[in-house]
C-alpha cells in the first residue's frame, strides 16, 4: 500500500477534542468554514472532524501542518482569531500539539462522511521507543488487511508519554470484525509499563486535505 507522501519528521497535530454545548447541526456548520479556511492557508495538510458514535455531542479535529511555524502563523490571522472565537463559543475544548511519530496507508478519506469509521487509541507509556516500535509493527501489518485506508500514531509535544493513534477504516462493520480478527490482536502492543490506554469508535463527518498529490511508493516513519 503505498504511504503519505508527506515526511513526519517535524510535522504537527493540532488535536482538538470538542464537546458541544448547544445544536451539533450548527456546530458542524460553523465549523465547515473553519475547515475551507484553513485548506486554503500555506503549510496546510489536513484537517479531520470526527465524531465519536457512543457520544454525540462530543468531536475530535485532527489538524495537520507541514511544521510549527505554519499553524503559527495562522493562529496570527486576524480572520482565524474570530472564527475561534465563534467556535468557542459553542464548545468546550481541549486540545494538544503532536508531532507525527508513523503514518502508513493511503490517508484519510476512509469511507466518507458519514459513513467512514476512525478509532482513536489514547495511550500513556513510560517506554516509548518500544512502544513505538511495536506499534510500527502493527501498523505494518494491519495495512495489509482488507478496509482499512491509514493508520496514524502522534505524540504529544506537551506530555511526551502520551500518544494518539488513528486508524482509518471504510465503514463500521469492516472496522469491528479487522479489531476482532487474528491480526490486530496478535500486535496488541501491551508493555509492563503501558497505562491509561481508551479505546473510541468515531464516525468521520468532513475531511479536507491540501490540493495536489499526497501519496507516493513508501512508506514513512
Amino acid at each position: 500500500m503505498p504511504g503519505f507522501a508527506h515526511d513526519p519528521h517535524g510535522a504537527l497535530t493540532v488535536v482538538n477534542r470538542f464537546s458541544v454545548k448547544g445544536n451539533t447541526d450548527r456546530f458542524e456548520r460553523c465549523f465547515r468554514g473553519h475547515a475551507e479556511f484553513l485548506g486554503a492557508r500555506a503549510g496546510f495538510v489536513a484537517s479531520t472532524l470526527v465524531r465519536h458514535t457512543g457520544n454525540p455531542r462530543s468531536y475530535v479535529h485532527l489538524n495537520s501542518w507541514e511544521d510549527d511555524d505554519a499553524f503559527v502563523k495562522v493562529t496570527r490571522n486576524e480572520e482565524f482569531l474570530d472564527q475561534v472565537r465563534r467556535l468557542g463559543a459553542l464548545v468546550e475544548t481541549q486540545g494538544d500539539k503532536m508531532a507525527a511519530v508513523l503514518r502508513r496507508g493511503v490517508g484519510r478519506t476512509a469511507g466518507g462522511a458519514g459513513r467512514g469509521v476512525v478509532v482513536l487509541v489514547d495511550y500513556e507509556v513510560d517506554d516509548p521507543e518500544e512502544f513505538e516500535q511495536r506499534l510500527a509493527v502493527r501498523a505494518d501489518a494491519l495495512t495489509g488487511v482488507e478496509g482499512i485506508r491509514a493508520v496514524e500514531l502522534l505524540r504529544s509535544t506537551v506530555s511526551p508519554e502520551r500518544y494518539l493513534e488513528a486508524i482509518w477504516w471504510t465503514d463500521r462493520e469492516v472496522a469491528r470484525t479487522a479489531m476482532d480478527g487474528a491480526t490486530y490482536l496478535a500486535h496488541e502492543p501491551w508493555l509492563p509499563g503501558l497505562a491509561g490506554v481508551r479505546t473510541t469508535e468515531t464516525r468521520l463527518v468532513s475531511t479536507v486535505s491540501a490540493p495536489g498529490p499526497r501519496e507516493s511508493g513508501g512508506g514513512v516513519g
